[in-house]
């Protein structure tokens, strides 16, 4: 019976010795998934602490546990247990499930004992800020006669004078944190499509004459330029 059994104890303590915990299932052929990732806790300090994971794909299926993104080799099991935690055990846990067709992170469990600061929630980003008006591609002298906008614009707001089938172009300078979005409005209707930091429009025609501005937003809140407006005239 020894050199039937000798080998075998050997070859199954190298095992346990050296490689993760891994369930019995079929051939690997798909990457594993997972059905029940860890979920977050709060517990009072001392106690004891228990993450578990569920998943599903072809095995066998191999385990490894992560404490704010450092791998703990030691934990290799479906299940880890935690005891008489402390500070020192507070983060985010994650878990890799793995097979030979490839491996699957869990989304993260945050520890965190009762009483204990919570971690702070980041101030939303400061609203963009923006040139004061668009900035027309080719500004050009008023002319003698103009129609669709009117003989004269306000002169207090900039004017952009285009003839008819010229195209027409404005662009605006944000800056903020990102994503920045825009839109644009004609005499304070929203233009549709015009969602980017620029403006064109092929080919004039009387009723494009009008007051122009854009609006740009982040998280952190809004800013509108001041108008600029646009007289079209006769070919």
């Amino acid at each position: 019976m020894r050199p039937v059994r000798f080998p075998f104890l050997l070859v199954f303590l190298a095992g346990c010795a050296g490689a993760p915990f891994s369930d019995t299932a079929a051939q690997a052929g798909s990457p594993p998934t997972i059905t029940q990732p860890p979920v977050e806790q709060e517990v009072q300090r001392l106690a004891t602490v228990t993450f578990t994971v569920r998943a599903s794909g072809d095995g066998p299926l191999t385990y490894q546990w992560y404490r704010n993104a450092e791998p703990w080799p030691e934990w290799n099991q479906r299940t880890l247990v935690l005891p008489r935690v402390t500070e020192n055990n507070i983060g985010t846990y994650t878990v890799t499930v793995s097979n030979a067709a490839g491996t699957t992170t869990s989304a993260g469990a945050r520890l965190m004992l009762v009483g204990s600061p919570k971690p702070p929630t980041p101030p939303p980003p400061p609203p963009p800020t923006l040139a004061a008006r668009p900035a027309p591609a080719a500004p050009a002298a008023p002319p003698p006669a103009s129609r669709g906008g009117g003989a004269s614009a306000p002169s207090s707001v900039p004017t952009e004078y285009v003839r008819e089938g010229e195209p027409l172009r404005f662009a605006v300078t944000a800056e903020g944190a990102p994503p920045l979005h825009y839109i644009w409005f004609q005499n304070g209707r929203v233009i549709p499509g015009a969602t980017t930091e620029r403006l064109e429009i092929k080919a004039v025609r009387a009723e494009h004459a009008g007051s122009y501005a854009c609006v740009v937003w982040n998280a952190g809140g809004e800013r509108a330029s001041l108008p600029i407006q646009v007289v079209v005239r006769e070919r």
